[in-house]
């Protein structure tokens, strides 16, 4: 193996690191949304949600940077897919198919957080459209009693002849 290839197998490496951590901050963010959802219905929902999405920039451009890196590897090694690459042949590489790996479980963590998050929103939802709906007809109630009464303002004179 050339200079060449090691110097973008440590590329790689280094960009599978970038977004593992950019992917365990989502995670972290994503349990902290959990529990501002438990606790406070989900007061700071946007603060998390704007925090994540920098998270998403940075794994956008990471794997923008790793599709180019691996093109070239796979060309210089004349390879189809990094899955067909064999540790034995290449040591180099166990590091990196356990940072996919690594990856790919956090991002299936992450997913299901996300889902739990989904359902817990939504149920929060539903129970603010029932209140809504309690207080407006509520509100109805009260404004059939509030009417004033339209005869209040006549004026009764008996007179006799």
């Amino acid at each position: 193996m050339g200079e060449k290839s090691k110097d973008m197998i440590i590329k790689i490496q280094s960009l599978l690191e970038e977004k593992k951590a950019a992917l365990e901050e989502i995670y972290e963010l994503t349990l902290g949304q959990k529990n501002d959802i438990e606790n406070n219905e989900g007061e700071n929902l946007h603060g998390f949600i704007d925090k994540k999405q920098v998270e998403i920039d940075k794994i956008k451009k990471i794997d923008e940077d790793f599709e180019e890196a691996a093109k070239l590897l796979k060309e210089e090694l004349q390879i189809e897919s990094f899955e067909s690459i064999s540790v034995a042949d290449y040591p180099e590489f166990k590091n990196i198919k356990d940072l996919i790996t690594d990856i790919m479980d956090l991002a299936r963590s992450i997913m299901e957080l996300e889902e739990q998050n989904k359902i817990k929103v939504q149920n929060l939802i539903d129970d603010i459209k029932k209140d809504i709906k309690m207080v407006n007809s509520g509100q109805k109630f009260l404004k059939a009693y509030d009417k004033p009464n339209i005869n209040i303002s006549g004026i009764y004179i008996d007179s006799k002849k």
